[in-house]
């Protein structure tokens, strides 16, 4: 991956060398061409990095970080962008689990969070009884 900040220097566009470009390398499968497997709009020649999901964590997560998600930031050439650390666990679709951590940073970003949804409603519950 080859890094640049933006012209504003607010951000970073990551590209990929003209050697690689289109290749992925999938663990348990090899090298695979990924605009031959799902076509040409699968593959940008570079993108903004909004996100950083790191998939290596293998710890229990604690009763914190089950509610709010081990979240936390990585920097990239003086930027500084959020990061998501999803644990890898036999069984778990780390496909879905990644579209979704997207979708909620997505959401996050807009101003909704789950987590604090989740915990106004308890507190309304209590409050109130039925």
């Amino acid at each position: 991956m080859e890094w640049r900040r933006t012209a504003d220097a607010a951000g970073v566009i990551g590209s990929c060398p003209p050697l690689l470009d289109g290749f992925i390398e999938v663990r348990g499968l090899g090298i695979l061409n990924a605009r031959a497997l799902y076509g040409e709009a699968a593959v940008a020649a570079a993108a903004p990095l909004d996100l950083v999901i790191d998939l290596g964590v293998r710890a229990e997560a604690t009763a914190e970080e089950r509610l709010h998600g081990r979240r936390a930031s990585y920097t990239v050439l003086g930027v500084t962008v959020p990061e998501i650390s999803l644990p890898r666990r036999v069984g778990h679709n780390l496909a879905v689990l990644v579209e979704a951590a997207c979708r909620d940073h997505r959401l996050r970003l807009s101003g909704y969070r789950a987590d604090d949804d989740l915990v106004e409603r308890q507190r309304r519950r209590l409050e109130h009884p039925e």
